[in-house]
């Protein structure tokens, strides 16, 4: 995401009312990690935390779309079964 972001500020991240991990911050770009939320459309909130520890959320006017995932590949593909029996 771009913006007027600046480096040593707590940013945190909101999509619809679940926290992102911030990864990082760089030349006007935020970076993070989407939370593991069902599939849709989230509205974007960023903030801050200020020093007094109130919270400054503002809405944006984005919204993110969260698709469903897909499993393309899986490992391993071949597992060793070995079933004992109770006597």
């Amino acid at each position: 995401m771009n913006g007027n972001f600046r480096p040593n500020i707590p940013y945190q991240v909101r999509l619809g009312n679940q926290d992102a991990e911030l990864v990082s911050i760089q030349n006007g770009q935020i970076g993070m990690v989407i939370p593991p939320i069902a599939a849709g459309t989230y509205p974007i909130t960023v903030g801050y935390r200020g020093s007094e520890g109130k919270e400054y959320m503002d809405k944006t006017n984005l919204n993110l779309e969260i698709l469903a995932p897909v499993f393309s590949d899986f490992y391993p593909k071949r597992v060793k079964l070995v079933i004992r029996l109770l006597s």
